[in-house]
């Protein structure tokens, strides 16, 4: 089975390493940044990266956000956000180019079942 690269972008380590547990045992390669920069470092770096998670509230968030989606318009990406309490996030996370929004916290099956759902639907698998 082919691993997936997915790039979970979020400045707070304790995250990060929820969704590596989330993760853990599926065919699934994790990468990490932090900020911009790495993002971008890390998508010029990494082959066939196919889906970004992305906490938008860190600083730029909803401007990597776009600029991923400009230069990488086949990666999807999904906002993992706590700050889904505001009603205009949701609509400016998809409005930056976000395939789709889950608010924190999540049921851990919900955020596995939305990652392979989307995944399985995607046309470059």
């Amino acid at each position: 089975m082919e691993t997936i690269k997915l790039l979970i972008i979020d400045k707070d380590l304790y995250n990060q390493r929820l969704l590596s547990v989330i993760f853990k045992g599926k065919p699934y390669v994790l990468l990490f940044a932090q900020n911009k920069a790495e993002t971008f470092s890390c998508l010029k770096s990494e082959n066939k990266i196919k889906l970004v998670i992305i906490e938008p509230i860190i600083p730029s968030g909803l401007e990597i956000i776009r600029e991923i989606k400009t230069a990488y318009p086949k990666i999807l990406i999904i906002a993992y956000t706590v700050y889904a309490i505001m009603p205009e996030e949701p609509r400016l996370c998809y409005q930056a180019g976000c395939d789709l929004h889950i608010s924190k916290p999540a049921n851990i099956k919900h955020i596995v079942k939305s990652v392979e759902t989307m995944l399985n639907k995607s046309p470059n698998k």
